[in-house]
């Protein structure tokens, strides 16, 4: 097991090694400096190559705390590697559950049943419940690893917040999410509640809480929408086949597979206005009654003919986020509104609350109005066809600190 990690804000990388007599921590640096120590000893070695490398008191503060944060990254990428084992069975017998469900569905299309079907029936119902008993209580296996991986004050627990998530949002939508992004929003709700139960914390920084939301959005939405759109395009050019994969201009987004596009990208795609936050309402500390949004016109960004395509392709794409998307004006303000809080979030040093509360109604929704996730996902028949979560692949690290002659 390798670990990445930052300390005194410097990269390192680390890992454990077996050695014929104990067990080996090293830690290299990003000048190929490796500090390496075994279990249990007071003295390691530091240098590029372990045969002029100096001996060194690991007792010493900073090696002290160097080491440290090296084993507390090493634990974290364990119960990181676990909570993916976790998922992995979690998404097996979500699998069975819906094996199961169809099964009965067909049941019980048959209004007369013999007894052995009757029998069959209950056998399944029976199943059925036994699965998605065994869902929940894997479920609740990941909220606690994940508690157990923080590094933060348990102001509120994984599970908690998830059940404040789910009451907020409505189960239909946070069922058709995809795994990461239900972490992702505990996440962020627990940080809040973390923050916000500080002391002075009048102008406290809420990026921790609201960048985990930006990550939602482009999940949720820019994903879908940039992976569904290539493929239509690649059916209406006739000139390319779709093995070849080619990149597809769009006005100035160039669409490829697996391409990386931004929430900017879309809101584009979608309208030529849109209404969003003034520059001025942005660098206020509290949300201002007065000049908080403009409105934005970009008509030279794309063609009318590009955007008649998109519209095209939002027609006939039978998914949730096609009917919210299709709302050209609304979906674009919208969009682009979560596009600056998000930018604050993960570029800035202070998010206020006013601007994360802004950023948890517009994705989440609030008592008053709903949020964007509610919208995509209120027409339940759709949604219900459609959803699907999505396994989240498994970031490793393949690297391990070496010495430089090794």
């Amino acid at each position: 097991m390798a670990a990445e990690f930052y300390y005194n804000k410097c990269r390192y990388t680390c890992c454990i090694v077996n050695t014929a007599s104990s067990q080996e921590l090293r830690i290299r640096n990003e000048r190929g400096e490796v500090l390496a120590v075994e279990k249990g000893k007071t003295i390691g070695l530091q240098g590029k190559r372990r045969e002029n490398s100096k001996r060194v008191n690991v007792s010493q503060p900073y090696l002290y705390n160097l080491i440290k944060a090296a084993m507390n990254a090493l634990e974290i990428a364990d119960k990181s590697r676990m909570l993916m084992e976790q998922e992995a069975v979690i998404e097996k017998q979500n699998e069975q559950v819906e094996l199961l469900k169809q099964e009965l569905e067909i049941f019980q299309r048959n209004k007369i049943l013999s007894l052995e079907q009757e029998d069959k029936l209950l056998h399944l119902q029976n199943q059925l419940k036994e699965h998605e008993f065994l869902v929940e209580k894997q479920k609740k296996k990941i909220l606690k690893l994940e508690d157990a991986q923080s590094q933060f004050p348990q102001t509120i627990s994984l599970e908690n917040a998830e059940k404040q998530v789910k009451s907020k949002l409505g189960l239909l939508a946070w069922n058709c999410l995809h795994p990461a992004s239900q972490r992702d929003l505990r996440n962020a709700y627990r940080y809040y509640k973390m923050i916000k139960a500080e002391e002075f914390t009048t102008s406290a920084d809420y990026s921790d809480a609201g960048h985990p939301l930006g990550l939602v959005a482009e999940r949720e939405i820019v994903n879908p929408f940039f992976k569904q759109l290539y493929q239509f395009l690649l059916t209406k050019n006739t000139s390319v086949s779709f093995f070849e994969k080619t990149p597809i201009l769009l006005g100035s987004i160039n669409l490829i597979v697996d391409g990386e596009y931004t929430l900017g990208d879309l809101r584009i795609l979608l309208s030529q206005q849109w209404q969003t936050f003034t520059k001025f309402s942005l660098q206020q500390e509290t949300m201002p009654k007065t000049n908080l949004y403009y409105t934005v016109e970009r008509s030279d960004k794309i063609s009318q003919a590009d955007r008649l395509l998109v519209q095209q392709f939002l027609r006939q794409w039978k998914h949730p986020l096609s009917f919210w998307l299709a709302q050209s004006y609304a979906a674009a303000s919208t969009i682009d509104q979560i596009r600056k809080l998000r930018n604050i979030a993960a570029h800035s040093n202070s998010m206020h609350l006013w601007q994360f509360t802004e950023l948890w109604f517009l994705l989440v929704g609030s008592k008053t109005r709903k949020g964007v996730l509610q919208e995509i996902h209120h027409n339940s028949s759709l949604t219900e066809n459609v959803c699907h979560a999505v396994k989240e692949k498994a970031v490793t690290f393949n690297y391990f600190p070496t010495y430089s002659s090794i």
